[in-house]
């Protein structure tokens, strides 16, 4: 077997340990977004927002999953890549998926964590603290909410579906555009000035919105 073949199934091996140990990273995050009110809010770009939160969710996780994984890089939204031994392994951090929107109190945040091997995600957790729900999967493993399974709507008919919207472009006249746009009896686009956020694209796994619009 070779050393790719061999560090292939070692990873299937130990998916479940690695999924406790991410759920445990994402506790701790958990944790700091419910319990902090962002003190210092910067304008990455006209439409993307880092707080103090952001960047204290994503220190602490990179300092907890070099503790209990230092042969496994990490890659954060805000700090950048952090090399390990194993260069085509990375842990995957957004810390705040949402930012704009936990800025104005609105519910639609979550953290997002996966594990990425060789550009293939074998383990990933989204906890959406203001919303109580867990998501979490594992390659090949299905995925669950909250220890539930998850599947996807049967809904067939467009008429009859609920379709979350997720489109943050900034361009003139584009909201009246998304909603003109959206042919389902309910759509739901956000009016905060974060609009799209993994949240809303888990809500179609589980099969809540039967559609996601991006």
């Amino acid at each position: 077997m070779d050393a790719v073949a061999e560090q292939g199934r070692r990873l299937n091996t130990d998916l479940a340990k690695l999924l406790t140990i991410a759920e445990q990273a994402v506790d701790l995050a958990h944790g700091i977004v419910t319990t902090h009110r962002p003190a210092n809010v910067r304008n990455k770009t006209d439409r993307d927002t880092v707080t103090d939160v952001d960047l204290r969710i994503e220190r602490e996780l990179r300092a907890f999953l070099a503790r209990k994984t230092p042969e496994i890089g990490f890659l954060g939204e805000e700090e950048g890549r952090h090399e390990s031994t194993q260069q085509d392994a990375f842990w995957v951090l957004d810390p705040i998926d949402g930012t704009s929107n936990f800025v104005h109190g609105v519910p639609l945040s979550a953290v997002s964590l996966a594990l990425v091997v060789d550009g293939v995600s074998h383990v990933g957790v989204i906890d959406t603290p203001f919303l109580a729900s867990r998501y979490t999967a594992t390659k090949d493993g299905g995925s669950y909410v909250n220890g539930a399974r998850m599947q996807a709507s049967s809904t067939e008919r467009m008429s009859e579906a609920i379709v979350s919207v997720g489109n943050y472009s900034v361009e003139p006249g584009l909201r009246p555009r998304t909603r003109a746009n959206c042919g389902s009896r309910s759509c739901w686009p956000s009016e905060s000035s974060g609009y799209q956020c993994s949240a809303q694209r888990r809500s179609t796994s589980r099969g809540s919105s039967k559609g996601y619009v991006s």
